[in-house]
């Protein structure tokens, strides 16, 4: 069964990335998750210094799902410790999962996701 770009009608062949226009056209055995995002990792992952995410399993990534980061205006720690409210900045990164490892040095249930950035956008702040 092949699968077509939903916005200019391209065959999609090695992803669900469209190679002429780069849109994405989900399938079903695909899902985005919406992860908030330190600001230190986060300006790590948008400058290309870290293609991959440490995350709880909770969500049984994988491969091809897309992980929509959203950078917090305060760490977690911050929101603890001050009480603050959970802000986002308006910076996000749209990327797709490459590769899943669980590794011995990391916690029971964590995982490593190998990413690739599809696309890096600035929105209007959000609260």
């Amino acid at each position: 069964m092949s699968l077509y770009c939903e916005t200019c009608g391209e065959e999609l062949t090695t992803s669900n990335i469209c190679p002429q226009c780069g849109d994405i056209t989900p399938t079903i055995k695909n899902k985005t998750h919406i992860l908030k995002c330190d600001s230190s990792p986060f300006s790590a992952t948008w400058g290309g210094l870290k293609p991959y995410e440490v995350r709880n399993n909770d969500r049984e990534y994988q491969v091809n799902d897309m992980l929509l980061l959203k950078e917090t205006r305060y760490s977690y720690e911050e929101m603890q410790r001050d009480y603050l409210p959970l802000q986002y900045t308006g910076w996000e990164i749209l990327c797709i999962v490459t590769h899943i490892r669980a590794a011995s040095f990391l916690i029971q249930g964590y995982k490593i996701l190998t990413i690739t950035v599809i696309k890096r956008e600035i929105k209007g702040v959000s609260a």
